[in-house]
Order: structure tokens, then C-alpha cells, then sequence
């Protein structure tokens, strides 16, 4: 889309009664001032460019969501919105127009504004040479919201060029005086590393955690579990303007999220730990001694509510996360509760492929909700109305955000990436990323970017462990290092044991033997992950995402056998002697399966539909789980498809299953918390064979099996941990959105 004209000639388009601002995107009637959103302004802008006409619902689709393709819906919302924002007391009419089946077109008059003369001068000619960069800078400062395309005619004197490129200059530069004015007071110059010093500011016994900060930043709900058995855990608020803390309730509590006026806080009561009976408890009156705790009576929330996590409202609308959409247990996606009508709806529809959608932050004016999708290879962050329409992607990350903040003086969302230690922020104005600020702190399980010189985290209470479990000796051992996180172990011949050690700055390779431990990393290469252990050719499998490649290593002295170029982004792999199975995802995070024949050199499409895990369970034949009722056997030669029917009770773990293994005839069905057991030609004989303690906050990651040992990566909560608060070494408090006074910690 070109620049409009009339966004060179001045400051105010006068439409109606209104006065559009150009420079601060506002409109204003004398009594009401109203900011417009980036769409708005932008649409708004384009009627106004082309008032007088007709536009097609198609030219705003390519004009102003530069798409050839705009769902219905999302321009109806736009139009309606841009309508909302036009109408007040002194503006009471229609200001759009809809023509049927033809477009929409402005329905109000307007007065544009007009450049001031300016009288030519010897300066005048020494201003052509400038004329290119001014002209680059122009469009660097517009692109946020427009695609700059000029063309001028040399069609007018030398004279009359030069008068009328003058005052486009002078135009040009007093608009950029102002803009670079605005972005001064807007927000500070921000430093590339900050030096933090860390405060406790609460220190109960036992862990904290189920963190949820207050839009306004003024407030933090929490919960502690002193890991005693006999003891219920305790919700606290504390305040981060005066420093006080206050208990809320006790007994079996999940946090779910605050209102969007940071007034009231929303949590889970239960009546015991299966989540048998429960119900959403409002706290108000929180400065109180004595908060007011009250019931919401909703039916609709009651009869799902072991299934719903963030919770907030919105004046009458009420946001929320449930899981086991589309009957699997660890999808989510976000609802809409009308609270006057009980009217509920979707307003998300995630990808299978993940965990589905998390609601991180409500922005007001308009209010619209910020909630990150999970996929299985990145995350991707979105905004949209209340009601899910005009989603838009903002950004991807590589990994999970989790939390996030919303700056409201600068209009930005901040939050902490753990990966790199820094503070990263994302402009909606500029809908861009802004330069990341290095701030290390200690590891964290929560970490709020409450500013960009100050974070509020809970150290960290996990331990990642490797668990080895000898299915024939009914023994466990592990390998645990409170400094180090081990995960994703596979047996090997000779006693030995592969197994990798991450964090959040990589992964490393080890080796046990004997006791020993050998870092392998610079053998085996810091970019690569193994897949897959084959005990019978004393090999390795590993995948290398950056260069597609997939390599089978010998275990003995690691030396390549094999490589083969990869399909996709491989998740999952597993090789078994001439076949390779690989279950990755195309650029549209469709998940498929494919095997490769090492002798043949081909690729073969398996048909199963949205297919999550697999194994094999003999030389030509795997099984796989997909999202209907059964398990699919596929042999691999003859291209056969044979449903394996489940038991009721098999069935409801396949809701929660997050990996399918099999070894020596047995099928391992592996949860969130358990791992279950059956045998592969009675498929109603199920057994568990692990299960975690302390569940609420202990999770099982992953596991492989071999020859009867099966390899667990835990995720255990066994540490005490506390709240710290991080503020710049140079400023004493940390800025909430509240003109308030600060306590000092």
C-alpha cells in the first residue's frame, strides 16, 4: 500500500466532528480522545485516501492485510471497531457505509489539510542533493504501517520543481522533528546489560510456586507446599508496592489468573487431590485484613473445571485455558464465557501437533488477549479480539515464553528468555522486536519481567534426573546431578550408557562405564541429538536439525556408518536394521510418518492421519498412536493397516499419552506421571510400572527402552526454593503501572 498523499500536507485531517492525529494515531471530538490501534489507523487512513468511492471488501483485503485472502469475520470486526471508535455524541450517525455485495466507502465529510507555502530561496537549490536520503528516511520512519512507492514526473519548470520539492522537505523534516520528539519522551534509551541485585522477598518453608503476577504489576499470587504429606498448601498475595503479605486460603489450591483491573484474584478450590470436587473460589477486597472470598455460581465452569487452568475476566467476558481438547489430555486452547448471557464458545483452535494455546496477557484499549501456541518444534505468540477474531501471529520463538508482561506507558510486551539471560521485549507499535538487554540471574522456575531493569522470579525447585529401571532385577538406579540436568538415555552393549546433559545455553553427550563418566560432546557434535540406540549393530542414531541429516554412529569408536539427508523437522526417529522410521513436521506443523529403506534408497509415505508416537515391534512391522480411538499396526512391505481395539481402561491413558515404546512383547504406555504396561497380544492386561510422587510438580519427559531397561527423564520438584526480586544496581524500586509509592527492599 502507497503512502496517502494527504500524510505529507500535515498534522490533522479534520472527518466529521473528529480531528485525526496523524502523528499520534489519536481521533478527538473535544470530548473524547481515542487511540487507534495500528489496524484502525490504517484502515481509517485508507477510506480517507480514497473517499468518495466505493472500496471492495477484496482491495481491503490486499491493500490493508496485504493478503489475497481475509476470513469474512475479520474484516466485519475491523469495520465494526472502526465504526465504535467514529461514533460519539457530537458524532452519532453512520460514518460507513455498507453497499451490498459491493465494499464500503466513508459516509461522512472530509476536510484535509493543506502544506503551507513556503517562498523560495538560494537555500531551495541546495536542498535538491538532500532530496534521496530525506526521501529514505521518510520511509524508514513510515513502514511500521505503509509500503512507500513515489513517482514523480518532471512535468513543471525548474522553478516551480524547486518551490514545491521546498516545501515537501520542510513538511518532511518538521514531521520527523515531532516524531523523533515523541519517540524521546515515548521510552528512554534502553542499556544493552544491566548489573541486578537480587532480594528475597518471601522465604516460606517448602517450595513456591503456580505464580501469577497482576496485570498492573502491583500484585503476585502464589502457592506453598511445605512437602509435608499432612499439610495442605497455602495461598499468599504480596504486595510489591508495600511489601506486605497476606493469606488468602489453604487446602488443595490451583491459581488461575487475576481480572483484567488487577482488583480480583481467581483460583481452584478442591476438596481433595483427584479434583473430584471443586470450584472457582474470588478473592476481593485484597488490601483488607480480611479478604472477601466468594463462590463463582457459574454451571457452565463447574461442570468442566477439572479441566480449566488460566482464568480472567474482562467487564462481562470471562477468558479461560482448558485442556483435553479434542480428547487429549495435554491440549489446550482458550475459551469465551459471556457472564450476563452463559453464552461460551472457542476461540482458539490450536494444532495437534503441541500443547496447545496459553493465555499470557490481556492488552486494553481495545481489549485484546496475547496467548502463546505450543508447536512441537517452536512456539509461536498471537493477538487477537476477545472473541478470537483478527488473530495474528506476532513472532516465533525456538523455545516456550510461558509469561509475559505488557508495558502499558510504552505499549510493549516484555518477558525474560532463560536461554539467553536477557530481557526481550516486543514493540505493538512498531510490530517489532526491540534489541534484547543481557540481565543473568540465578535459574528460575518463574521469571516476570516486571520492567526493563527489573525481573521477578522463584529460584529453581527441579531436578532434571535420568532414572535407569532393570524391568528383570526390579531394580532402579539413576543418574542425578543437582548441578547438571540429564535426560534422554539409551542402553548400549558392554554395560555402557548414553545419556545428554541439557541447559539452556545447549547440550552436551556423556558416556557411563564403570562408574565413569566421559564427555563425548566433541565426538559425537554439540549440534546433534541422538534418536535412537540399536543394540543389535552397536549404533547410534542422531539427527542434525540445521543441516537436515540424519547419521548412524558405531558405539565403539563413534566413527560414521551411515548418512541420510532428512524429511522435514524430525522429532522423532528410530532406526531398525534396513528401515529408518521418521516422524517429523512440514512448514504447515502437519506431522507424518515416513520410512526409508537403506537398501532400496527410498521413502515411503505411511497414510496414518496425524500420527504422535511410534515403535517398532519386529523387523517389518510398527505401531503408532494417532488421535482416533485405536492404534494403528503397519507393515511396512506389504503396506497392510490392522486397528488395534483398547480396553476402556487403555482408552482413557491413551488421552494422556505422550510416547508409545515397546520391548520384548510388551506395549509402555508413558503419561505425564506413569508409565503402563501390556502385552502386545492381550492388550486388556494393563499394568503400571512407575509412577511419580509428588505429581502436581513432578513430570516424566520422555523415555526409551532396551533389552528390559528402561530409561526415564524426570522432571522432580525436591528443592526448597523462594521469590527473589532483581532490580538495577543504579535504581532502588522496579516501576509498577501504578503512580504509587514504592516500598524499599
Amino acid at each position: 500500500m502507497r503512502l496517502a498523499s494527504f500524510l505529507t500536507k500535515g498534522n490533522i485531517v479534520v472527518i466529521g466532528e473528529w480531528q485525526l492525529n496523524i502523528d499520534l494515531q489519536t481521533i478527538s471530538d473535544g470530548d473524547n480522545t481515542r487511540e487507534l490501534e495500528p489496524l484502525l489507523f490504517k484502515l481509517l487512513c485508507y477510506f480517507i485516501e480514497h473517499n468518495g468511492r466505493i472500496i471492495p471488501r477484496q482491495e481491503l483485503a490486499e491493500k490493508i492485510w496485504l493478503q489475497s485472502y481475509v476470513d469474512d469475520n475479520a474484516i466485519n470486526r475491523a469495520i465494526s471497531e472502526l465504526r465504535k471508535a467514529l461514533k460519539s455524541a457530537k458524532q452519532p450517525g453512520q460514518s460507513i457505509k455498507t453497499h451490498y455485495r459491493t465494499g464500503y466507502s466513508l459516509f461522512i465529510p472530509i476536510t484535509m489539510p493543506e502544506a503551507s507555502p513556503i517562498i523560495a530561496s538560494t537555500e531551495s537549490v541546495e536542498t535538491i542533493q538532500n532530496v534521496v536520503s530525506v526521501q529514505k528516511s521518510t520511509t524508514t520512519s513510515n513502514n511500521t504501517y505503509f509500503t512507500i512507492e513515489r513517482s514523480r514526473k518532471l512535468i513543471l519548470p525548474l522553478l516551480s520543481f524547486i518551490l514545491l520539492l521546498g516545501a515537501f522537505v520542510a513538511v518532511t523534516m518538521t514531521s520527523t522533528d515531532q516524531k523523533q520528539k515523541k519517540q524521546q519522551t515515548h521510552s528512554a534509551p534502553t542499556p544493552k546489560e544491566l548489573k541486578l541485585s537480587a532480594q528475597t522477598i518471601s522465604w516460606h518453608k517448602g517450595t513456591h510456586y503456580n505464580l501469577k503476577l497482576s496485570p498492573y504489576k502491583d500484585k503476585l499470587a502464589f502457592l506453598v507446599d511445605s512437602m509435608d504429606k499432612n499439610t495442605k498448601t497455602t495461598l499468599y498475595i504480596i504486595n510489591l508496592e508495600t511489601g506486605k503479605e497476606l493469606l488468602i486460603d489453604s487446602g488443595y489450591l490451583v491459581v488461575n489468573g487475576w481480572s483484567h483491573d488487577s482488583e480480583r484474584l481467581f483460583y481452584t478450590q478442591c476438596k481433595n487431590s483427584t479434583k473430584a470436587e471443586c470450584e472457582i473460589i474470588q478473592a476481593s477486597d485484597l488490601l483488607s485484613a480480611q479478604p472477601k472470598l466468594q463462590h463463582l455460581d457459574n454451571p457452565l465452569l463447574d461442570s468442566n473445571l477439572k479441566y480449566i487452568y488460566d482464568y480472567t475476566e474482562i467487564d462481562n467476558t470471562a477468558i479461560f485455558s482448558r485442556n483435553n481438547y479434542r480428547n487429549i489430555a495435554h491440549l489446550t486452547a482458550l475459551y469465551s464465557l459471556d457472564l450476563d448471557t452463559k453464552e461460551e464458545i472457542r476461540i482458539t483452535n490450536p494444532n495437534i501437533n503441541g500443547t496447545g494455546d496459553l493465555l499470557l496477557a490481556v492488552i486494553p484499549n481495545p481489549n485484546r488477549i496475547i496467548y502463546e501456541r505450543h508447536q512441537i518444534t517452536h512456539s509461536e505468540i498471537y493477538m487477537s479480539n476477545l472473541d478470537g477474531s483478527s488473530p495474528m501471529k506476532l513472532f516465533d520463538q525456538p523455545y516456550r515464553t510461558w509469561v509475559i508482561t505488557y508495558d502499558r506507558k510504552n505499549n510493549e510486551l516484555l518477558w525474560y528468555n532463560r536461554h539467553k539471560s536477557s530481557i526481550e521485549s516486543y514493540s505493538l507499535d512498531e510490530m517489532q522486536m526491540l534489541p534484547a538487554i543481557h540481565a543473568p540471574i540465578a535459574r528460575s522456575n518463574y521469571a516476570f519481567s516486571l520492567s526493563k531493569n527489573s525481573i521477578l522470579s522463584s529460584t529453581d525447585l527441579h531436578d532434571h534426573d535420568l532414572l535407569i529401571l532393570d524391568l528383570d532385577k526390579n531394580t532402579q538406579a539413576e543418574i542425578a546431578n543437582s548441578a547438571k540436568n540429564e535426560a534422554n538415555g539409551f542402553k548400549l552393549e558392554k554395560q555402557k550408557t548414553y545419556f545428554q546433559v541439557k541447559n539452556f545455553h545447549g547440550v552436551s553427550h556423556w558416556l557411563k562405564h564403570n562408574s565413569q563418566y566421559k564427555d563425548i560432546t566433541s565426538i559425537i557434535g554439540k549440534n546433534n541429538k541422538v534418536m535412537d540406540a540399536d543394540l543389535s549393530q552397536s549404533a547410534l542414531l542422531t539427527y542434525n536439525k540445521e543441516k537436515l541429516l540424519l547419521t548412524l554412529l558405531n558405539t565403539n569408536d563413534f566413527s560414521v556408518i551411515e548418512q541420510w539427508p532428512a524429511r522435514g523437522s524430525v522429532i522423532t526417529a528410530k532406526i531398525n536394521g534396513q528401515y529408518i522410521a521418521l516422524l517429523s513436521t512440514d512448514k504447515q506443523m502437519n506431522s507424518t510418518l515416513n520410512i526409508y529403506d537403506r537398501q532400496q534408497s527410498t521413502w515411503d509415505k505411511v497414510d496414518i492421519l496425524t500420527p504422535f508416537s511410534f515403535d517398532w515391534i519386529n523387523s517389518t512391522e510398527l505401531i503408532a498412536n494417532n488421535k482416533t480411538q485405536q492404534l494403528i499396526q503397519y507393515d511396512v512391505v506389504s503396506h497392510q493397516f490392522k486397528k488395534l481395539s483398547l480396553s476402556k481402561e487403555l482408552q482413557k491413558i491413551k488421552q494422556s499419552l505422550q510416547q508409545l515404546n515397546y520391548d520384548s512383547g510388551f506395549l509402555y504406555f508413558t503419561t505425564e506421571t506413569d508409565i503402563y504396561r501390556a502385552p502386545l497380544d492381550k492388550l486388556t492386561k494393563v499394568e503400571t510400572v512407575f509412577s511419580l510422587s509428588n505429581k502436581g510438580m513432578s513430570f516424566i519427559l520422555g523415555s526409551n527402552i532396551q533389552d528390559n531397561t528402561l530409561h526415564l527423564s524426570v522432571l522432580r520438584a525436591r528443592n526448597k526454593n523462594y521469590i527473589e526480586l532483581y532490580t538495577d544496581v543504579t535504581k532502588n524500586t522496579h516501576a509498577t503501572e501504578r503512580p504509587v509509592s514504592f516500598f524499599s527492599l
